[in-house]
């Protein structure tokens, strides 16, 4: 090769080579209807269990009546309510006549719930006007959600001065709104952020990696405020410097929020014989939602 030839490789080692550009993360929304089955407190103080509970709504529910030939699939979420999932095939309304034939069996012993997968965005750049009802009513409009699926927190000032709000709907919903970008609040062209999936939690210990009802800590910080750990208070109305008393208490580094990403997520454990499972798994940390929602 020439002098000239290697001085073009050179120069052409040397160029700074393109980036990629991060794929915008997009939810997928569920393929199939479901309905949460789940005991109340005073009738599993009577006795009650899911195996008399499910055989009791078997005997005065027939499935072929409500076009459900194919049956459905049931399994246990991680707070230990049954999910029961409908075939891809079932429309909509198939389930919202399914979930009212379970409410009239069950009636006094288990609720019965319609969940809807939902999905975390932060509205932002909100201008001093702008009310957490605006911003409801407009994510309501844009998106064509039902209102009570559309939940949100207050709105807060941010170091721009300008405000945000965390915003939780349906995941058809949010993708609507990721893609547009922008949504319009008033005189406010407020940008849509995407936000990661919240690491199952339990309210009891707030540690990660399981929930309330299958906690075994002998510790309870059921009352304490997730930011500063310090009790008489909810970490909405907190400015305190935020502490962790589960990392704290480990040893680790405690300033950041508990549940939050300073905290160490749960190991991976391995079932013998099987794959690697997590146990902070976003779509459990889902279940809980949906169940605690729709009760």
């Amino acid at each position: 090769m020439t002098k000239a030839g290697l001085t073009g490789a050179s120069k052409a080692s040397q160029r700074p080579k393109p980036t990629r550009r991060p794929r915008r993360r997009r939810n997928a929304a569920p393929t199939a209807a479901a309905v949460v089955v789940t005991l109340q407190h005073d009738a599993v103080e009577r006795g009650a269990n899911y195996k008399d509970v499910i055989e009791r709504a078997r005997q005065q529910i027939n499935l072929a009546d409500l076009g459900l030939t194919e049956g459905v699939r049931c399994r246990q979420a991680a707070t230990g309510a049954r999910i029961m999932e409908l075939p891809s095939t079932a429309t909509s309304e198939m389930a919202d006549r399914f979930a009212e034939k379970l409410r009239g069996v069950l009636a006094g012993i288990a609720r019965v719930a319609r969940p809807v997968k939902c999905s975390d965005v932060r509205i932002s750049g909100l201008d001093d006007s702008v009310t957490k009802e605006d911003v409801m009513a407009a994510v309501i409009t844009k998106t064509g959600c039902s209102s009570e699926h559309v939940k949100g927190g207050d709105i807060r000032t941010g170091p721009g001065g300008t405000g945000s709000i965390w915003v939780q709907c349906p995941v058809a919903a949010a993708n609507t709104l990721v893609a547009a970008g922008r949504l319009l609040v008033g005189w406010s062209s407020a940008r849509i952020q995407l936000l990661e999936p919240r690491a199952m939690k339990c309210y009891r210990c707030l540690e990660l990696g399981h929930t309330a009802r299958r906690c075994q800590s002998e510790v309870d910080r059921g009352q304490l405020c997730y930011r500063c750990g310090q009790a008489g208070h909810k970490a909405s109305d907190c400015s305190a410097k935020p502490h962790c008393v589960v990392c704290s208490a480990a040893g680790r580094n405690p300033n950041h929020t508990a549940g939050g990403k300073g905290c160490v997520p749960p190991k991976k454990g391995r079932k013998r014989g099987g794959k690697p499972q997590a146990t902070g798994r976003p779509q459990a940390r889902q279940e809980e939602l949906m169940e605690t929602n729709n009760g």
